[in-house]
Formats: C-alpha cells, structure tokens, sequence
C-alpha cells in the first residue's frame, strides 16, 4: 500500500520497505567470532638468571580479514629460579595481545626467596609466531617488599602456548 506525503512543499510517496536480513557471511568475514581456548603455557625468561614457569592461558584467537591472525589472553603462571641458596618462586598474572608478528605484554608477578617477597610488574613488547609462540624484552619495575638479590630491570622471555592439533 502506498501512501502520499506533503513535505516542505515535495510531493513524495512511500511504499512499505521490507526489511533486509543481514549478510551473515559477509558480516562473519569482517568480524570473525574469536576461538576461546584453555591452553598449557611453558615459559623461560632470563633476568640475567634463568627461570622457568608453567602455568595455563586462556586465548582468544581471531582470524581477521586477509589472513591476519590476532590473539589476545590472560595466563596464570608459577615461576621458578633455581639456584641454592638464591632460588625464587613466584606467581606471575598476565595479558598479552598479539597482531601478526608483533605481540605485547604486561604481567604482574609476586616472588619471594623464602625470607622476603617482592611484587614486580613487567611491560613487555616483542614478536610472535601467531600467539603460540612470544618472544618478549621486558622492563621489571620492583614495588615495596624486600628488594629481592639479582633483580635485574631487564627481562627477556620465551612463552609457549601449547595449542590442541
């Protein structure tokens, strides 16, 4: 049904419009659903000395248009430094993002040698094979506690996520 209008002196007509449903492959390809996984993550960083970290990543991967892969997550991770009388432990709580081969990274981590604990925070930027694979430099900011023996403000990081097949 039609139907005609006055408008500012024009004369229109309107005629019911059907609405259009929306392109759901097209609107897939611009912005694609991420993957969620629940992945190990094995790590080893240099501080200048060793340590070595386990723990667990939640990613979000996302193939973008022009087969561009972007991942973003957040990882829970136990760290160790083995080394007599000057071993670490600790816990590290992070989120990364990572846009083709460039990946970025801050961390939060709480270390203690047994007789005092510190709290470091850690940006970090560097390159990535996909999101599975970070190879990090990151620059250790120390807060409150007992200043921790060997604390260096430079660390270098190697992180694994180990995805499904």
């Amino acid at each position: 049904m039609h139907h005609v209008r006055l408008l500012g002196g024009l004369l229109l007509a309107t005629a019911p419009v059907l609405a259009q449903a929306p392109d759901s492959a097209r609107q897939a390809s611009v912005h694609p659903q991420p993957e969620v996984l629940l992945v190990p993550r094995i790590s080893v960083a240099g501080q200048p000395k060793a340590f070595v970290g386990a723990g667990v990543s939640r990613l979000n991967m996302r193939m973008m248009p022009g087969n561009k892969l972007r991942a973003t997550g957040q990882y829970l991770a136990a760290d160790v430094r083995v080394a007599g009388r000057g071993s670490w432990y600790g816990v590290r709580l992070g989120a990364f993002a990572t846009w083709r081969l460039l990946c970025a990274e801050a961390s939060a981590g709480y270390y203690t040698n047994g007789r005092g604990g510190q709290l470091i925070l850690t940006p970090a930027l560097g390159l990535s094979g996909g999101g599975m694979l970070n190879l990090l430099y990151g620059y250790n900011a120390s807060l409150g506690g007992a200043q921790l023996a060997q604390a260096s403000r430079h660390r270098v990081s190697l992180a694994w996520h180990l995805l499904p097949m």
